[in-house]
């Protein structure tokens, strides 16, 4: 019975029980002796440890990958660290999504520039320099014509740092997420770095319950607005939501039937306050 639902499976989600024994229970060997292709139609691996971080077990991950000729797709949850193999696990992927993970800063560059054709990346812990995420969008770069999604935070900056980032540079990017948080500051801003013919920006929600977020719509509109009125993004479309996943239902921002007067006269200098001033 199981190989007859492994054989159709499409995606598969794993929920790696880290306990003191947990080693006594790797079924990676197991999975490394069985037929070839036990998951013909796999495409996509969901790994997530629980309930704390553990060690990410790239054994049994490259395990199912042996066996599943199709998989193009991993997102990794809750680790501690990613551990890097330099296998052909990687190399056949087009899709990684690396979520509340951490330690793994020392494997990104090599992971991003393993695949050969990257088409979506996501990772929702920020690096820990700004020379360290120059590094990380220069090795994205090199994905520019298959790149169509990016989720990445940013580190703290400090004026001008931001213009070494090659954002610009991803001319095929559908799809790019990021926090409000992160966006830095009027001409250190990140939107205004992002290729122009970009058609989607979610922006996520900050979860610091000692802030009121009523400015946060106001103050996003109106810099979209003030970037629209150059002729710039004029086919942008602005979600905000609770997420780093992609999730349907999205709230969109509707900034254009707003009044300019009462955005800027009203809302901009509270916003700005929130924004630039916050501690």
């Amino acid at each position: 019975m199981v190989p007859l639902m492994a054989k159709s499976l499409r995606e598969l989600e794993i929920e790696y029980i880290l306990s003191e024994n947990h080693r006594d229970h790797d079924v990676s060997n197991k999975l490394l002796l069985m037929e070839d292709d036990v998951f013909p139609n796999l495409e996509t691996l969901r790994i997530k440890c629980t309930p704390r971080v553990g060690r990410f077990p790239m054994e049994l991950v490259k395990a199912i990958s042996k066996n599943a000729p199709k998989l193009r797709s991993l997102k990794i949850q809750h680790f501690d660290d990613v551990w890097f193999d330099g296998s052909q696990t990687w190399e056949k992927l087009t899709d990684i999504s690396i979520w509340s993970s951490l330690n793994m800063q020392q494997f990104i560059m090599e992971i991003i520039s393993t695949p050969k054709h990257l088409c979506h990346f996501g990772l929702d812990r920020c690096v820990s320099t700004v020379s360290q995420m120059v590094g990380m969008i220069d090795a994205l770069v090199e994905h520019k014509e298959t790149l169509k999604a990016l989720s990445v935070r940013f580190p703290d900056r400090s004026t001008g740092e931001t213009a070494s980032l090659l954002l610009h540079k991803l001319c095929n990017l559908e799809t790019f997420t990021t926090q409000l948080q992160d966006a830095g500051t009027q001409d250190e801003n990140i939107l205004r770095q992002l290729p122009k013919s970009l058609p989607k920006l979610r922006i996520v929600r900050a979860r610091d319950r000692h802030h009121n977020h009523s400015p946060y719509h106001y103050w996003l509109e109106e810099h979209l607005r003030r970037l629209r009125k150059t002729g710039k993004y004029r086919n942008l479309q602005v979600f905000v939501c609770d997420t780093w996943e992609e999730k349907e239902g999205e709230e969109k921002l509707d900034f254009d039937g707003r009044d300019e007067d009462s955005i800027e006269k009203g809302h901009l200098g509270e916003a700005v306050d929130w924004l630039y001033l916050m501690p």
